[in-house]
């Protein structure tokens, strides 16, 4: 769901139904003025947050993903605070980040003031450590609350069934593994009481209700 395509219509549908899953895929790519304009991307600071604040408060419970990009052409350490103080005021639910690489054929791959590849590197791992923070956060708030879940699989080594959480796509984010006094099929979407985090600080230990 780019930034720009997220109309008001979607959010009032989104909010409305309650079989649509609250979670939106937003990637904002930068949040930099002069680094989204040379990416041929709308927006600016500003309006970006203008939109998640916007969609926290019609959309209750929201999950946000976004994707960023770090050491665009042209991209100077004042554009990257600039995306790491969006990213720790925005306070993403997931987030994903990847250093650009130039493709051959590209506009952007023409383009001068390339970044040096370990400032890519360097800047890539400052996000990373930065959304490793806001998640760990993120999580144990979760602690002593309840969610819905689905049940995905059972593990019979530590008799615990494992599913995710509304806030949790398939594959790329965070599972849940909880007990259930009853049997449970996969499929099923159960109520659970969140009891703590991993020792990863990503992944929930719960119980069904």
């Amino acid at each position: 769901a780019y930034p720009d395509r997220i109309s008001d219509r979607l959010i009032r549908v989104m909010a409305s139904h309650a079989n649509i899953c609250r979670y939106l895929d937003m990637p904002i790519q930068h949040a930099s003025s002069k680094v989204l304009r040379a990416m041929g991307r709308e927006g600016d600071y500003q309006t970006l947050l203008r939109l998640a604040d916007t969609l926290r408060a019609k959309i209750p419970g929201v999950t946000i993903r976004t994707t960023v990009m770090v050491g665009f052409p042209g991209e100077t350490e004042d554009d990257f605070c600039e995306l790491l103080d969006f990213i720790r005021q925005v306070r993403f639910d997931k987030l994903g980040v990847f250093a650009y690489s130039a493709e051959e054929g590209t506009l952007a791959a023409k383009l001068g003031d390339q970044v040096d590849e370990d400032v890519k590197t360097a800047r890539r791992e400052r996000v990373e450590e930065v959304q490793a923070l806001i998640q760990a956060e993120i999580q144990q708030d979760k602690i002593d609350r309840e969610f819905r879940a689905i049940v995905e699989d059972y593990d019979g080594f530590t008799d615990c069934y494992i599913g995710r959480l509304e806030c949790d796509a398939p594959d790329i984010d965070f599972t849940a593994r909880f007990t259930c006094p009853w049997e449970l099929n996969n499929g099923d979407i159960v109520r659970v009481l969140v009891l703590d985090v991993d020792e990863n600080g990503c992944d929930l230990i719960a119980e069904v209700l």
